[in-house]
């Protein structure tokens, strides 16, 4: 099946983060005494450098039957049928997206990069938000989506 909308979102502000944060530990270590014959903890260099490869990147994709959130390695993932889909905004704000994955018991938040996402309501009353540059055509695509499953606009 064809996806109406599909984009791989790059975690601009996470590689961000994640590089100065190995710039910082890098001149702390280097910084640091270390008595002869001792190593350094380099391991603690890795888990910046690995972090952003597992959850840097976010695949979107809208299809007449589905929303689906997917990220490299298949985990965090999201499925939402089109028709669980009640309502639906663009929002650009930080304190509403937030930064990050947090998935609470009433609502799941998909944010990897920048402020600006699309908020959704679901029929069991959940909120779900995807951080997205493009949240406009994201809002289109679902648009599209339930138009073509036959869902009337509530």
């Amino acid at each position: 099946m064809t996806p109406i909308y599909e984009r791989t979102i790059f975690g601009t502000t996470l590689m961000i983060f994640m590089l100065v944060m190995v710039a910082f530990l890098g001149s702390t270590m280097m910084m640091s005494d270390v008595q002869p014959g001792e190593s350094k903890p380099w391991i603690a260099l890795l888990t910046p450098l690995i972090f952003p490869i597992l959850m840097g990147f976010m695949k979107v994709s809208v299809s007449t039957k589905e929303l689906r959130l997917r990220f490299p390695f298949g985990f965090p993932r999201r499925t939402v049928p089109i028709e669980e889909i009640d309502a639906f905004r663009v929002t650009r704000s930080w304190r509403e997206t937030g930064f990050g994955i947090s998935v609470k018991p009433s609502n799941g938040q998909y944010c990897i990069s920048g402020p600006s996402g699309v908020s959704i309501l679901l029929h069991n009353g959940r909120t779900l938000l995807i951080g997205t540059p493009d949240p406009e055509r994201l809002v289109k695509a679902i648009e599209k989506a339930r138009t073509r499953a036959g869902i009337e606009k509530r």
